[in-house]
């Protein structure tokens, strides 16, 4: 029988199955009590409305999920687009030039490049980051006057993406910085950082110092130098409205001697 020809209408109290095997499922609404199917293999399964008060499955592949209230006991999000590196160890660095990052901690995209360090953004979304810096030893030709400013910079496709200021604390050695930002990114973009300090010129004002820090790294990120970023949405996510509400399933049938026809709403005798 053709499967346009078969009843538009499917309500079902209760479906108990070992295996079920059907080349094609057509309908306008399908309603479930208790779906409990060990194997379910179909060519093909089309429905405008599928309802289901019970669903347990160990695998479900779904393009479009609808859930109002959603209660999960162990929900963990894995998401690949990630990356965190670090210094392997204090590093001698050139103020202004970009970071070369030597420790990769994490990558599983494969998005890092190394030796010189970039991040290569994998796809077009929303991503939260932090650039963090710990430095020490800063020297230079010039005598500094007044208090340096550290400045943070991200830089996207050599342009400038994010930068923070940070003021030098006099009766501090190390000094401790961190830039975290909401970016909005587009997939191919290559991320670097660098670290500036700005110094007051007489006449120019302030002016990226010329000179050197000793960046921390102890390979480990832990409490030293280090850039993180992950993943959080993509820009083409839209709401779409309401769930269809659930239908509540009043019918009940004995399949062995009844059956419901498309115009019906109670079970009959065949």
């Amino acid at each position: 029988m053709d499967c346009h020809d078969m009843c538009t209408t499917l309500k079902v109290d209760r479906l108990c199955a070992k295996k079920e095997k059907v080349d094609c499922i057509c309908a306008e609404r399908l309603v479930a009590k208790d779906g409990c199917i060990t194997s379910l293999s179909t060519t093909h399964l089309s429905a405008e409305s599928e309802t289901v008060n019970q669903l347990c499955a160990v695998n479900a592949n779904i393009n479009n999920l609808c859930v109002q209230n959603l209660t999960a006991v162990n929900n963990t999000t894995c998401v690949k687009y990630r990356a965190a590196v670090t210094l392997s160890a204090n590093t001698a660095y050139t103020l202004g030039s970009p970071i070369d990052w030597d420790v990769v901690l994490d990558d599983p995209n494969g998005n890092v490049a190394t030796g010189p360090f970039s991040y290569t953004v994998p796809v077009s979304g929303y991503y939260a980051s932090s650039f963090y810096i710990r430095s020490d030893s800063l020297a230079g030709a010039s005598t500094i006057v007044g208090v340096p400013i550290g400045l943070l910079t991200i830089l996207s496709n050599t342009n400038v993406l994010r930068q923070y200021q940070s003021s030098y604390l006099s009766f501090s050695g190390i000094q401790n910085a961190n830039l975290g930002s909401l970016l909005l990114l587009n997939a191919g973009d290559v991320l670097t950082m660098k670290y500036d300090v700005l110094a007051l010129d007489q006449v120019t004002g302030l002016q990226p110092y010329v000179g050197t820090v000793s960046l921390q790294g102890n390979g480990s990120f832990l409490g030293e130098s280090g850039f993180e970023i992950h993943y959080l949405s993509s820009l083409n996510c839209t709401p779409t409205g309401q769930c269809i509400p659930c239908v509540p399933v009043t019918v009940k049938c004995d399949c062995d001697v009844m059956c419901m026809k498309p115009t019906q709403d109670s079970c009959k005798t065949c």
